[in-house]
C-alpha cells in the first residue's frame, strides 16, 4: 500500500513544479494584460486620429516546459540553502 509522505524528495519535487508553474503562469498573464492594454490604448488614438492602418495585435508569450523548470530549479536552490 502507497501512503503519500509530503517529505519525500519527489513529493517536494512536484510541488516545487506547481509553484513554478503558477509563477510562471502569474507572469504571462501580468505581461498579457499589459500589451491589451497597450493595444487598446494604440486603438483608441488610431481611431481618434483617423489612422488608415492600425498595429496587428501582438504575439503573446507562452509557458513553456524550459521557463517552468528553470523557475523549480530556482526555488530548489533556496529552499536547498542551508545558510
Amino acid at each position: 500500500m502507497d501512503t503519500y509522505n509530503a517529505h519525500s524528495p519527489f513529493t517536494i519535487r512536484l510541488e516545487l513544479l506547481k509553484l513554478a508553474q503558477s509563477i510562471e503562469n502569474d507572469r504571462v498573464w501580468v505581461q498579457r494584460n499589459k500589451q491589451e492594454q497597450e493595444f487598446q490604448m494604440v486603438r483608441e488614438q488610431a481611431d481618434r486620429k483617423g489612422w488608415d492602418t492600425i498595429p496587428d495585435f501582438p504575439d503573446f508569450e507562452v509557458v513553456t516546459y524550459e521557463d517552468v523548470v528553470r523557475v523549480a530549479e530556482e526555488l530548489n536552490k533556496f529552499v536547498s540553502n542551508k545558510g
